[in-house]
């Protein structure tokens, strides 16, 4: 039996470390579900952690993959002339099934020959099958290797909540269409803040009153249901 065939694929102690990996990993991506729930510094210390601990994994991981790259282009090399076998063998089966088909071969010896050459094909087939096996499985735990080598992103402080807010608060003001304003606004001074000023009208000064006429209907019940309410009775 050939070293290939006793030993793994891929070293166990990769596999191993892979796992631990994508573990610590998946508690980092569920961090910020929970930032809400800690003192900033305790938040802090666990997302060091786990940052700290994937730094050492990568390292380690590191370690082993330049051997991992030198035993893939080594079954690649092997597949190859394994292939290389095969298509000299399923010529020379080629070559004696004309020499039969003319009459040099009888059918005895065209079985014996032809016999010969298929059991060499399946021999060579089953080779090549653990070669490319080995290949897709490097190559995928190299690839995996890779993406665990990648630096982490750092996470935010600020609960989830107030990260949330924040970002619909942003998209509702840049979706306001000219017919009024974000209906996030909260005040009239809010209103007047975001609203494009026009030049005030005979040199006096701009009222709120001045943008109710503007003012859309979503507006108007954030900012004064009981005026919303109202006009809609007029």
């Amino acid at each position: 039996m050939s070293t290939s065939e006793k030993d793994p694929v891929v070293p166990p102690v990769v596999r191993e470390l892979l796992q631990e990996s994508e573990k610590v990993q998946g508690w980092v991506a569920k961090l910020p579900e929970h930032a809400d729930e800690a003192y900033p510094e305790v938040f802090e210390r666990v997302r060091d952690d786990y940052i700290g601990r994937l730094d050492g994994l990568a390292d380690q991981l590191g370690q082993h993959r330049s051997d991992l790259l030198v035993s893939l282009e080594g079954r690649r090399a092997t597949a190859e002339s394994l292939r290389g076998d095969r298509r000299s063998h399923a010529a020379n089966l080629e070559e004696v099934h004309l020499r039969h088909a003319v009459g040099e071969f009888s059918e005895e010896e065209w079985d014996s020959r032809r016999t010969t050459i298929e059991a060499s094909l399946d021999k060579v087939d089953s080779l090549l099958a653990v070669e490319e096996g080995a290949v897709s499985e490097l190559t995928a735990v190299i690839d995996s290797i890779e993406g665990h080598t990648r630096p982490v992103r750092p996470i935010r402080l600020g609960t989830r909540k107030t990260v949330e807010s924040a970002a619909d608060a942003e998209a509702a003001v840049d979706s306001r269409a000219g017919e009024g304003v974000a209906v996030g606004a909260r005040s009239w001074s809010e209103v007047v803040a975001q609203r494009p000023h026009e030049a005030p009208k005979d040199g006096g000064s701009e009222d709120e009153l001045d943008f109710l006429a503007a003012l859309s209907r979503d507006d108007l019940k954030n900012l004064d249901p009981i005026l919303a309410a109202t006009l809609n009775d007029e």
